[in-house]
């Protein structure tokens, strides 16, 4: 891992060992929150793998209304989604578009089937960028 800072887009330095953090608070805590308005009957298994600097991964398991996520990989995902933590970081600061992320291969989906039912949980934050 590289333990060196690198500077984004607003000259903000971030290191892999914060780049973790920020993704673990981002997977176990404020995605959860977004979702919460989960139906009951919805069933979803979502793999989060982060490759290079600061990565890991993540299963987030959404059933009976409840989400749990635990810092591991789950072998019965429906949904992988694999990316950088730039990427994803990118993403949700609305600085590119995630299906052209998609098409560039900068995001790598298996079980692309399921990603409506992700879009669906997460319709309460399309188009408000993370202050």
């Amino acid at each position: 891992m590289d333990a060196q800072p690198r500077p984004d887009a607003d000259g903000f330095e971030l290191t892999a060992a914060d780049a973790h953090v920020v993704l673990n608070f981002m997977l176990c805590y404020w995605l959860p929150r977004l979702m919460e308005h989960a139906a009951p009957e919805l069933q979803l298994r979502i793999v989060w793998e982060f490759i290079g600097a600061g990565g890991g991964t993540w299963t987030m398991i959404v059933a009976a209304g409840e989400i749990s996520v635990s810092e591991d990989r789950s072998d019965k995902a429906d949904l992988v989604l694999t990316q950088t933590a730039e990427t994803f970081f990118n993403t949700l600061r609305l600085w590119h578009d995630p299906m052209v992320a998609l098409l560039k291969g900068e995001i790598k989906v298996q079980g692309f089937e399921h990603m409506s039912t992700l879009s669906e949980l997460l319709s309460d934050r399309a188009n408000k960028p993370i202050e």
